[in-house]
């Protein structure tokens, strides 16, 4: 039956045997404290991107303490828009991950994340209750 088989097969249909092994990929370990990712909108806006250019620095009595709501129709990381920005006297935030690290001086607002990115906003003040995070790419509405 062997001999049957082999018979039906001819040499042009076998394909040649090869010396060259088979390539060996490797994969590239992963950072343990990848950085956040870029702030980027969550939806599609018609208006030009925010610029730090104009921006209305707080005055020094202004506290960012509390909580504020996002009101814009931009987000990044947890602040997206509807939630619910929390910041603390123990310099803790839930900006972009549940668990950041902040320092804010002089119109500026300074963070690390849980795992350990960093990220920094402008303070665009409208009045003690009404704020934007701004980069040059995104701008995030806060209000209280």
């Amino acid at each position: 039956m062997a001999t049957a088989l082999l018979a039906g097969c001819s040499a042009a249909s076998t394909p040649p045997a090869t010396t060259n092994p088979a390539p060996v990929t490797t994969t590239q370990p992963q950072p343990a404290n990848p950085a956040p990712p870029p702030a980027t909108s969550t939806t599609t806006s018609t208006t030009q991107p925010p610029t730090t250019a104009g921006i209305k620095a707080p005055p020094a009595k202004f506290s960012i303490v509390g909580a504020w709501k996002v009101v814009g129709d931009q987000g990044w990381g947890q602040a997206q828009p509807g939630a619910i920005v929390i910041f603390t006297n123990a310099n803790q935030c839930t900006l972009y991950s549940p668990q950041d690290t902040y320092m804010y001086s002089n119109g500026t607002l300074s963070g690390t994340g849980l795992l350990g990115g960093n990220y920094t906003f402008k303070v665009d003040y409208t009045d003690d209750n009404n704020i934007a995070l701004v980069d040059s790419s995104i701008r995030i509405s806060l209000s209280r």
